[in-house]
């Protein structure tokens, strides 16, 4: 009969057997990692397979090379990066992935082979991503998460495509178009966008008019060249940054005279890179939600509080919706698609090589209409409500347009 060993340490996560090894109750169950002759190899078996025993998976042996979760994440983001610096995708689309990895990273076992996760495991994920979000939201968090775990059949980190199960479905449409029909309308009235330039600084100005002329998104108005819009014909041409379709669009003499008003009060681009772009924050810096400048959102939010204007769900790119909208009364889908550069995947646009002037123009001018009805004049913000320059210290990380 032998005397059963003492731990070599204080706080030595495994406990003896009297079989003669080293174990640990995990979920219930005894597992056993060692001989009593070697404390410290049994130690770090029991590390390396607690994971997979916690999470009810086959653990691994020393010296499984089989590519984990860790190393999915990283080859999938290295691609995204890649597609982000060649064009292929836009900031803000690499930016959800990388949060999607993130989230993931957080759910599942990054140790674990790949291959290993099961239809049960996507289901607990499913359950957990569904208790803090919409129809809508959950629906492109399983997308993204299926294109995680396609790239890597694709890259050839698993010999077949993964098995996903009943139970990591996607929301119903009708679930979908339900929570979009509870949001109510998302557009803006032209009482609301008056109000809204009757206080607006002059970058906010000049950006809501385009936004509400040109169909432009956040992404845009960050990304907008000097290059694209020619001011003297009173013309935008910028092909949109998240699918590379061609845009063009008629600007109206208000916003004109709002872009130059911004241009003579800009400030001084901080880097070279960015001197080109029309929209800098005050400090010279990219409207970008992925960089420390301000964000178009924030800033935009603000200002409808202080108009009193209700948000209900509704930001800048409202704007876009709200000229799409009323430009639907046209009847003219080639010039509005156009302005706004969707790209239908059909026969006529196929075809269709241009959309003349003054289809562009007439749909510009409609929305004027509505907005500046029989010559009403654009308001302009008094003068006491310019904003005054801080003379105290500025917040390290806080940052204003």
């Amino acid at each position: 009969k032998r005397t059963p060993p003492k731990k070599p340490y204080k706080g030595f996560p495994l406990t003896v057997h009297p079989n003669g090894s080293w174990c640990k109750r995990i979920n219930g169950d005894l597992h056993y990692f060692g001989r009593w002759s070697n404390p410290f190899a049994a130690r770090d078996l029991y590390l390396f397979q607690k994971d997979d025993i916690i999470a009810g998976r086959t653990p691994r042996l020393p010296g499984d090379n089989r590519p984990t979760i860790r190393n999915l994440l990283n080859s999938f983001l290295d691609h995204k990066k890649q597609s982000l610096d060649e064009g292929s995708i836009v900031q803000r689309t690499f930016d959800d992935y990388k949060g999607t990895c993130e989230r993931l990273g957080k759910a599942v076992t990054l140790s674990a082979p790949i291959g290993s996760l099961r239809p049960i495991d996507f289901q607990s994920l499913r359950i957990r991503l569904a208790e803090t979000r919409g129809p809508v939201a959950l629906t492109n968090e399983i997308n993204r998460v299926r294109i995680i775990f396609n790239h890597a059949h694709q890259a050839g980190l698993i010999d077949h495509p993964m098995h996903f199960g009943p139970g990591f479905r996607r929301p119903p449409l009708k679930s979908v178009r339900a929570a979009r029909r509870s949001r109510g309308r998302r557009d803006f009235s032209a009482v609301e966008v008056l109000a809204m330039l009757g206080k607006a600084r002059p970058v906010l100005r000049a950006m809501i008019l385009l936004g509400l002329n040109a169909g432009l998104g956040n992404t845009d108005v960050g990304e907008l060249p000097l290059s694209a819009l020619d001011l003297g014909a009173g013309w935008c041409e910028f092909p949109r940054p998240k699918t590379g379709s061609k845009r063009r669009a008629a600007l109206w003499d208000e916003t004109v005279e709002a872009v130059r008003e911004y241009l003579a009060v800009r400030p001084s681009p901080k880097t070279s890179q960015i001197a080109g772009l029309v929209f800098l924050t005050s400090r010279g810096n990219k409207w970008s939600k992925s960089s420390r400048a301000a964000h178009l959102s924030r800033e935009f939010g603000a200002l409808m509080d202080s108009c009193a204007v209700p948000r209900n769900g509704r930001n800048y790119l409202g704007l876009r919706r709200t000229f799409r909208t009323v430009g639907d009364a046209t009847l003219d889908v080639a010039a509005l698609d156009c302005v706004m550069g969707h790209a239908p995947d059909d026969m006529p646009s196929r075809y269709r090589q241009r959309v003349a002037d003054s289809r562009l123009r007439s749909v510009s001018d409609h929305v004027r209409e509505w907005l500046l009805p029989a010559g009403t004049p654009l308001p302009r913000p008094a003068a006491s409500s310019a904003p005054q320059p801080r003379t105290g210290p500025r917040r390290r990380g806080k940052e204003t347009a």
